[in-house]
Formats: C-alpha cells, structure tokens, sequence
C-alpha cells in the first residue's frame, strides 16, 4: 500500500471496478476447470482392480472402495475372561464351632504336599480331650461290671432252668413208671388173687361136701366138720373180696393215682415256663444295663476320637502341591470379605484355602446371551494371556454354561452372559510350551482374525506377536485371575463373495451398499447377507464379482439421485433382484447400524 499514489487509487474508480469483475469471473472459471479436472483425476486414478490410488485414500485418511470379490472366512465369536485351574483343592475348616488362626502361609505361597497352610488355637480341645479320657476310663469299667453281672445272671438262669427241667423229666418219668409198670402189675396182682379165691373156693366146696358125708357116715367127728364149713365161707368171703378190690383200684385207687402223676408232671412243666419267664426277665434287665453301659462307654470312645480328630484339624495341611490363594480373595467364601490373616477368627466348614493345580489351566470366557448357540463342545479356540505377552495359545471348548449369569450393573439389566470353558495345553507357562504355541499361533493367525479383511489389516495374534517379538519368550507361571481374552471357532465360510462389514448400510429391515457409477456417484444396492465375522460378510444376492462399493458414509451430493421413472423401475428391480417374481428379503442381522 506504500507504494501506491492515493490519488490513482481513488480518482479513477470505474476501471477498478472493472478489473474486479474480470478477476472474480476469472477465478470463477478456473474453480470450475479445476473441479472438473480433480473429478476426471479422481475417477480415472482408480486402478483397475477397483481401489483407490494410495495417494487419494491417503489425502481421505484411509480406503474408500473395495473391489467384490470371493474369499473364504473363519466365523468367531470373541470374548473375554480370566484363567483358571482345570482343577483344585479347597481347604474348609472341619473344627467345630469358631476358633483362632494362630499360624498361616502367605498367600500366593507354593507349597509342596503335606507342608502346614494353617494352624487354628486348640487348647480348648485339648482341655475337652483330657476330661474326655476321665470318662472313657469309668465308662469302660461300667461296661465291664455289666458284662460280669450279666454273665452271672445268664449261669444263674441256666442253673435254674436245668434243675428244672430235671424236675419235669423225673415227673414224666414217674408218670411212665406207673402207668406202664405199676398199675400192669397191680392189675395183675388182682386178677390173681381173683383166680385164687375162686380156686380156694372151690377147693373148700368139695372139701365141706365131702365132709358132710362122711359126717354122716360117723366117719369124722362134728368138730371137723364145722372147721370144713367156716372153710367154705371163708374161702367164699375171699373170693368176693379179692372181686371187690379189683373193682376199688379201677373205680378209685387208679384215677386218682393217675391224676397225681399227671399232675406231678404239669407242675413240673408249669416250674420250668416260671423258672424260664423269670430268667429271660432277669437277663433282659441285666442285657439292658449292659447295653446302656455299653452305649455310653462307645458315646465317650466316639467323643474321644472325635476330639483327637478335630485336634488334627487344627493343622492344615496341603493334600497336594500348588499356589495358595485365600478363599476371601476368590470371593468363594461365604463368611468374610476381610482377608485372612492371624488372629483371625473363622467358623466351622469355613473355605479358607484354595490350591489350584497351575499345570492345568483353562480359560473361563463370558460369551453373550446371542451368540452362546453357536458354541459347541470340542471347537478350537485361540486364548490371548496378557501376561504372555501376547502371544495366543490354542486351546479346545469343553464346557458350555447352561444358564446365563447375572448380568453387571454397570453393563446394564439387559446384558447376559454364559460361561464358557477352553481347556488349554498344561504347562503353558514354560519357555518351550509358549514358544511352541506362538509358533502355531503365526500359521494360524490370518485365519484366526478373518485374514486381512480386504484392508491389509493384520490378525490379533501376528500383530500382538509381531509387537513382543523383541522381548522374547515369556518364561512364567500363570496364575488363577489372569485376564485373558478368546476366540473360538465356530464355522468356516468358504469360496464366498464378501465384503467389509462396514461397506453395508442397513434402513429397517432392509441392507444395502453403495456400488459405484461411471459418473462418480455412488447408487445403493439390496444385498442378501450371509455369514459374517467381526471383518467379512458374505453376499449371497444383491452384488456380483467384481464389483466396487463404498466404505464409508456418502458425502452430501455424492449419492445418485434416478428420476421418478427410473425410480420406480429401480424399485421394482430391488425388491426383486433374483427375476424370479418374488421380492427378496435381507437375511441375517446388519453388521453395522448405520
């Protein structure tokens, strides 16, 4: 402006005028000469294969097409976790009632097998057992005088029972005596004396009538034959005598020997049941107080080895080697939410310890409530440890949650999540296993992030493998609580038209993308999905090979607007992109929600 007169500048306004207008419709034309040659740049700079020359993705801060073409495609499903051992001990506190941890291991320790984790108080159980020792000792004395007693009783009542049932059999036998013996004799003995009085009688009839006539004759004297005649009658008296005592012993003498006897025996018996009422009454009783004495001497005996038994649970020891985590910092125990520490004071059946065999690791994922259906026992799976410093282990599905979770307040009430299980290969934590791994994880790696998803991008194991490659391999133990991240396996898509998951726009139920015309702008088309990962998805209808579409947002103007007619048979055309007279409905849920 200093070199400028004030006076040119001011005196002659109208050629200034002009010169303005002639400069603003020069840099009008060169705009619009410049927008048109940036547009013929910018299509014919596109390379054959569909893409964006590198420069012009550059200046647009990254690829803005992608070329449709088929590819096949790993389908996963991501989560993440934390390790676990496959198996482990818990250690509960078996002492009764609540006692005091006096001694305990640092937690994190490893301990071998049998080496003592704790030590809880035990004077009051050793004081319990001492008094407990007093009554053992009188309870098995009790116990001995009841048997002694009861044995006595038991020979006392054998004693009586067999005295007893001598009585009975000396009864039974008396009574055979006389009925087999006694009265066939005395039976005898009548007929006998019958046969002789009936003899004698005879005898002494012939003797009174021969008497008589020789009385008569005067052969003998009168004397003689008087002593003949009281023969007769003597001998007729005996003979009706000997008939009546016959009848005495049967009708009288022989029913009432027979009632003796008999009930000689029956009393006999009668003794014995009594003799054997009062001895089973005797040895009950005797049997009862022993039993009780018994009872209370094995109560004492029980109490003892239960007191010596929970003495020895006062010292707990590892039942196998491992890494001792508190119960409390599990959460696993029901109790406390303080650390254990000494001094402490814990309850019975308390978890206290957890010793988890560290060689045998597993990795415990949360997989959402949508795509737990896909998870399947015995899929592969690639687990990322950070404290392997990234390098994934390959590990296999073997548990699948059958209810799902509740769900975080901080992810919200909707959220669910199951619990999936992916055994990993024991002793992962050595310099050899992970080198091993990490060699498998590099073959594995473009399949496991879906290769490079039509950008170039590498999978996570060969970029996380490629970031820690100068650290070397990870020589550590893994421990239970390690964050970990998985992915699991679950289909394979092969020989398929993709696309990248964010070229596809979704309006309601409809999905589509922006393929590319001739003229520059962008036209969007229906598509069909199929199966898709975290990168990839695969068309089914809608696109063909070789086409182009666009991975972004279209900018305002660059969307192709058809007239009204051509709208209406690009309508028609979408609706039914097969020919076949049926419209075509979008399967599958959008990959995005743009």
């Amino acid at each position: 402006m200093d070199g400028l007169d004030a006076s040119s500048s001011f005196d002659t306004p109208v050629p200034r005028r002009s010169g303005s207008r002639v400069a603003l419709t020069i840099v009008s034309v060169v705009c619009v000469l410049a927008a048109a040659v940036w547009g013929f740049i910018r299509f014919f700079d596109t390379p054959a294969g569909g893409t964006s020359s590198p420069a012009s993705e550059l200046a647009a801060g990254g690829p803005q097409w992608h070329t449709v073409k088929r590819k096949s495609f790993d389908i996963t499903v991501s989560a993440n976790g934390e390790l676990d051992a496959k198996h482990k001990v818990t250690i509960a506190n078996a002492v009764e009632g609540r006692t005091t941890i006096i001694d305990i291991v640092p937690e994190g320790s490893r301990v071998v097998k049998d080496q003592v984790l704790i030590r809880l108080a035990d004077d009051a159980i050793t004081k319990q057992i001492d008094e407990s020792k007093e009554l053992v000792q009188k309870g098995q004395a009790d116990k001995i005088a009841a048997e002694q007693d009861l044995l006595i009783e038991k020979s006392e009542a054998e004693s009586l029972r067999r005295a007893e049932e001598v009585k009975l059999a000396l009864a039974e036998l008396e009574l055979a005596k006389w009925k087999d013996g006694t009265v066939v004799q005395k039976r005898r003995d009548l007929d006998l004396a019958i046969v002789e009085a009936v003899d004698n009688l005879r005898i002494a009839q012939r003797n009174a009538e021969e008497a008589k006539k020789l009385f008569e004759a005067k052969f003998i004297s009168e004397g003689e034959y008087d002593d003949d005649q009281l023969t007769l009658k003597k001998s007729v008296a005996a003979e009706q005598k000997a008939r009546e005592d016959k009848q005495i012993y049967e009708k009288y003498t022989y029913p009432q020997e027979e009632k003796k006897y008999n009930s000689d025996v029956e009393e006999a018996r009668a003794s014995l049941d009594r003799v054997i009422r009062k001895n089973t009454s005797t040895t009950a009783r005797a049997t009862a107080t022993y039993e009780a004495a018994a009872r209370t001497a094995q109560r004492r005996d029980d109490r003892l080895e239960k007191l010596q038994q929970q003495l020895e649970f006062c010292t707990l020891r590892a039942p196998t080697d491992g890494i001792v985590v508190y119960a409390t910092s599990t959460g696993s125990s029901r109790y406390r939410r303080d650390p254990l520490a000494k001094n402490s004071e814990v309850s019975y059946n308390e978890n206290l310890i957890i010793l988890p065999d560290t060689t045998q690791m597993v990795a415990i994922v949360k997989v959402n409530e949508s795509r737990i259906a896909d998870i399947t026992h015995g899929q592969r799976a690639t687990v990322d440890i950070p404290a392997m410093r990234g390098k994934p282990v390959e590990g296999t599905v073997f548990h699948k949650g059958t209810m799902a979770e509740e769900s975080s307040r901080w992810l919200g009430g909707d959220v669910r999540e199951y619990e999936v299980r992916i055994d990993l290969p024991p002793n992962i934590g050595t310099t050899d296993s992970t080198a091993t791994t990490q060699s498998d994880g590099e073959r594995r790696g473009p399949r496991s992030g879906g290769g490079t998803g039509g950008q170039g991008r590498p999978s996570r194991g060969e970029n996380r493998s490629d970031s820690n490659d100068s650290g070397g391999s990870a020589a550590m133990q893994l421990n239970p609580g390690m964050r970990c991240s998985g992915v699991i396996f679950v289909d394979r898509v092969e020989n398929a038209l993709t696309v990248p998951v964010h070229a596809v726009f979704s309006k309601g139920r409809d999905r589509f993308v922006y393929i590319r015309r001739i003229d520059g702008l962008v036209e969007s088309k229906v598509v069909r999905l199929g199966k898709s990962n975290e990168s990839d998805v695969e068309i089914r209808e809608g696109l063909s090979e070789g086409s182009v579409v666009l991975l972004r947002d279209p900018r305002p103007g660059e969307v192709y607007t058809p007239p009204k007619s051509e709208a209406s048979k690009k309508t028609s055309d979408d609706t039914n992109p097969s020919g076949n007279g049926e419209p075509t409905t979008p399967q599958g849920p959008p990959p995005s929600n743009r």
